[in-house]
């Protein structure tokens, strides 16, 4: 559903950049790619958690949820093996924007998806759970791991707009792969093939016009 590449078209992040941002823009699956960008893969793999590695998002839940309340999409753990085995060198952090950071942080050490036995918080390198513009989590995420923004991808399930996400992280350099309704290994290939694959000199956008879904 979310991407043939005979059907995407590319739009140059600097017209996204000059519309207001109460213009909705249409997506169904959408990367941003870095100005400059080097020939190496990524060096750090990051995930929103909300809607993104999980389901349902953490303010639908009373503050003490019931045990399992919350679930991993089904190919999180798929996504989680394939960069251990085919990035060992990489890191894999985590950017939430929640005002539930407390019970974020007690959900993560919870879950035992990575081949049925690893916690699946022992695999992440870095954790920002916090409020407010995730260009500060990311600007916390460079400072800790010393890796260039270019050098990260980032995955996450809102676009654009006062609670967007994809836009201004991608304006920062960073490539950032667009999952409307959470991450699946689909997304995820589409954007390493973009990754690996691209060599552009300019920031651009990629979009799927089949099936669109109005951005929040």
């Amino acid at each position: 559903m979310f991407g043939v590449a005979s059907d995407l078209v590319i739009l140059l992040i600097a017209i996204i950049a000059s519309l207001p941002t109460a213009v909705p823009l249409a997506f169904t699956g959408v990367t941003g790619r870095a100005s400059s960008i080097s020939n190496s893969p990524p060096k750090l793999f990051v995930f929103d958690l909300d809607n993104t590695l999980w389901t349902p998002e953490l303010y639908q839940l009373p503050p003490d949820p019931p045990p399992n309340s919350v679930r991993l999409f089904s190919d999180v753990s798929s996504i989680i093996s394939m960069i251990m085995s085919k990035y060992p060198d990489a890191k894999i952090g985590i950017a939430s924007r929640t005002k539930s950071g407390d019970l974020a942080r007690k959900l993560l050490p919870t879950f035992t998806e990575f081949q049925g036995t690893k916690k699946i918080r022992t695999l992440f390198d870095y954790v920002e759970i916090r409020t407010g513009d995730k260009t500060v989590h990311f600007k916390n995420l460079a400072n800790k791991s010393d890796i260039p923004l270019s050098d990260m991808v980032f995955f996450d399930d809102a676009l654009s707009g006062r609670y967007g996400n994809c836009v201004p992280v991608a304006k920062m350099g960073v490539t950032v792969g667009y999952c409307p309704k959470g991450m699946n290994m689909e997304i995820f290939e589409n954007l390493m093939t973009r990754y690996e694959g691209a060599r552009s000199e300019a920031t651009s956008w990629e979009y799927d016009n089949h099936g669109r879904n109005e951005s929040p």
